[in-house]
């Protein structure tokens, strides 16, 4: 998975604090699972590998991660 435009609140998973990547970037935390489906939020981003396991990864205000709790979860992918 490569991603890059705003990166905010580390909804590009990269692990970078840089607010905006240019040019695309390979999430590493995902690097060799292989992906059913992606989606991106305002600042904010899920994806379901094939085997069904969930990441997200970016703005948790509102718990829109999924984690459970409402702390912010920036920067990488958490299953």
């Amino acid at each position: 998975l490569f991603t890059w435009g705003q990166n905010t609140h580390g909804q590009l998973g990269v692990g970078s604090q840089t607010t905006l990547i240019p040019q695309p970037q390979l999430v590493e935390r995902l690097k060799g699972i292989p992906l059913a489906q992606i989606a991106a939020g305002g600042a904010h981003s899920v994806a379901v590998s094939l085997s069904g396991a969930v990441y997200s990864w970016g703005k948790n205000d509102f718990g829109q991660l999924g984690l459970g709790d409402t702390e912010g979860k920036e920067g990488h992918p958490h299953p």
